[in-house]
């Protein structure tokens, strides 16, 4: 469950603890007057004493309250949910690779590799073109090595 999803339903779970917490509390209360004073108490006085019915629905300024944090609840889950489609839809974007490119990237190094190559057994080749082709040959084998990771990690064969 991700950390909104979560606190969403922690919310939820919150506001109706809330709407049914005046349920729970609900009983019986007794009015009683006896020598002059008055008690309260949940059992039936001894004197008779009256039944007191409460209202324990939630005023108006609660039911507006209750209202507005669940609006404001509902909003917030729809812009979070229309967020993560937003990063999902960049996410899926950049993950797209061009296999045709990064393959084509890999043959166009093999082939300057090679061709680097191809003369140095040949009769004839000098030192300095040995040499050359050496100084040549590190920058051709990065490239081709970071084209070949590039390809491979991408998936692309």
């Amino acid at each position: 469950m991700s950390g909104t999803h979560r606190v969403r339903f922690l919310n939820m779970i919150g506001i109706a603890i809330l709407s049914l917490s005046p349920m729970l509390c609900a009983a019986q209360i007794y009015k009683c007057v006896e020598n002059g004073s008055t008690t309260f108490q949940s059992e039936p006085c001894k004197s008779g004493g009256t039944l007191m019915h409460l209202d324990t629905r939630p005023s108006a300024v609660d039911d507006e309250a209750a209202r507005i944090h669940a609006e404001n609840i509902r909003k917030a889950s729809e812009q979070s949910a229309l967020d993560w489609k937003e990063r999902k839809k960049r996410e899926d974007a950049i993950k797209v690779p061009d296999c045709e490119k990064l393959n084509k990237a890999v043959a166009d190094s093999d082939a300057q590799r090679k061709q680097l190559t191809m003369g140095i057994g040949n009769p004839g080749t000098t030192d300095a073109g040995i040499r050359n082709v050496n100084r040549l040959m590190g920058p051709v084998n990065q490239q081709y090595n970071n084209a070949k990771v590039m390809a491979d990690a991408s998936g692309c064969q």
